[in-house]
């Protein structure tokens, strides 16, 4: 299974990107939503992580382009924007959970 990683705080990218390539999975990254977004359209991920908060292009403008691009990879908004209106607005733009960044995300990925 491939995952692609958005999230432009390097720490938390490298601790994800460790975490799942130590439970199998093929994982690619990126530090901003415009590479996040490249790598999603030419790549071919079961699964996209992808951070609300990104430089050059924010988390739902990179959900909109995927969507529009009719990528229909599973998409896990994770950020530290835990209202209930920002979880709202990142499920109606397509995302398929929207995770906080508190919480433990091991859970999460498949077996």
């Amino acid at each position: 299974m491939k995952i692609l990683v958005i999230e432009d705080d390097r720490e938390t990218r490298e601790y994800l990107c460790l975490s799942l390539k130590q439970q199998g999975y093929e994982v690619d990254s990126a530090e901003n939503g415009q590479d996040g977004l490249f790598l999603a359209i030419e790549g071919q991920y079961s699964v996209i992580v992808l951070d609300r908060m990104l430089p050059k292009l924010d988390g739902l403008g990179v959900l909109a382009a995927l969507r529009a691009a009719n990528i229909h990879s599973k998409v896990l908004i994770l950020s530290a924007l835990d209202s209930v209106d920002e979880r709202v607005k990142g499920l109606k733009q397509g995302g398929d959970d929207y995770l906080t960044n508190h919480l433990p995300l091991r859970s999460y990925w498949p077996s």
